[in-house]
């Protein structure tokens, strides 16, 4: 079944109304607009930590771009930290001793870099499957995904933006494309122990079957929309959850918090004018021509491998829009997505 919060912003979408709706897509209004929410790192008071710790803490509080608040506590000993959440999912992320090297797991790993370097260059969303324990398990759910992505990208359409919409300007940024990519992660990389964690959220079912594996969807400023077990990685499932990326925007959306945000220390902004002027630049300098032997195309989307990583694949998009959809049909699928958030919070309660 397909993950309660996935429903329950479907469910927001076919009963908003289209004035509610701006003409950008989802993932570029997020990319735009939805700045990563902060995680707490509770560490021991700066007086009985060590130097070197306490100047990168400081620093980093000051001075980066991470998306993470410094809180002290008084109980904590010198080397004990904690990272929680933000208030969506909430809990504890990771929790143990903090030192330098440490320090620069939690903040950042070569799978996080990848991520955001490919949502600034253009990809709509990836799909980063966390490796369970049996290998032919994995590149069967990794396999589906990629077929499903490959499909969604065929036949997904993104809305078309209405000139007279004053909220549809698109910002900096990369060309407005549909673009869907996949990344690998094992669980034995201890430089992505962090990312794991983070990508599972706080929700007990997910983290108490790590034997298996499991999938996520991230997109915008590092946000994930769900955890996927291996159960829920149907073809179905995978391409109603990337068809989301690409429906109209609304400014309830995240409001109503679809997903949460990972922790990295990135530039956002920054690169996000880097890819718009490589844009403007390669604009400035194509020749327009009608002829269909030397029209230019979009290269195929890349698989890049991180070393000691295995590498990814991708899924399929069904778009959903109020738009496109008669009042029946909404309260149908209004319904259904309620439905599932209704089975979510029975299922809580055993």
């Amino acid at each position: 079944m397909m993950p309660y919060v996935l429903g329950g912003v479907i469910g927001l979408l076919l009963f908003s109304s289209p004035l509610a709706a701006c003409s950008i897509p989802v993932f570029r209004y997020a990319l735009d607009r939805w700045a990563g929410d902060a995680y707490l790192l509770h560490t021991a008071p700066a007086r009985i930590l060590p130097a070197a710790l306490a100047k990168e803490l400081e620093t980093l509080e000051h001075d980066g771009y991470a998306n993470v608040v410094i809180e002290a506590q008084d109980n904590l000993a010198a080397d004990a930290a904690e990272l929680v959440f933000p208030r969506v999912p909430g809990g504890s992320a990771w929790s143990g001793r903090l030192n330098s090297d440490g320090l620069k797991c939690l903040l950042d790993s070569p799978a996080r870099q990848e991520m955001c370097r490919r949502l600034t260059a253009g990809d709509s969303g990836i799909w980063v499957l966390i490796e369970g324990h049996d290998k032919g398990d994995n590149d069967r759910a990794f396999a589906v995904i990629e077929k499903t992505c490959r499909l969604v990208e065929k036949g997904a359409v993104l809305p078309e933006v209405d000139p007279a919409d004053t909220t549809a300007a698109v910002g900096p940024g990369p060309e407005l494309a549909v673009r869907l990519s996949t990344l690998r992660l094992s669980r034995m990389d201890t430089r992505e122990a962090a990312t794991v964690a983070m990508l599972e959220g706080s929700q007990e079912d997910i983290k108490g079957n790590r034997e298996a594996p499991m999938a996520c969807l991230v997109f915008g400023r590092a946000h994930v929309l769900a955890t996927f077990t291996k159960d829920d990685l149907s073809e179905n499932n995978i391409a109603d959850a990337s068809g989301f990326l690409f429906t109209d925007c609304s400014c309830q959306i995240k409001d109503m918090h679809p997903g949460w945000d990972l922790l990295v220390d990135f530039d956002w902004d920054g690169e996000l004018a880097k890819a718009d002027a490589k844009r403007q630049n390669a604009s400035a300098t194509t020749v327009p021509t009608t002829n269909p032997a030397t029209r230019q195309t979009m290269p195929a989307p890349e698989t890049v491998v991180i070393p000691d990583l295995p590498s990814v694949k991708q899924p399929v998009i069904r778009t959903i829009s109020p738009k496109r959809y008669g009042a029946a049909a909404m309260i149908a699928f209004g319904l259904a997505g309620l439905g599932l958030l209704g089975w979510h919070r029975m299922r809580s309660k055993r």
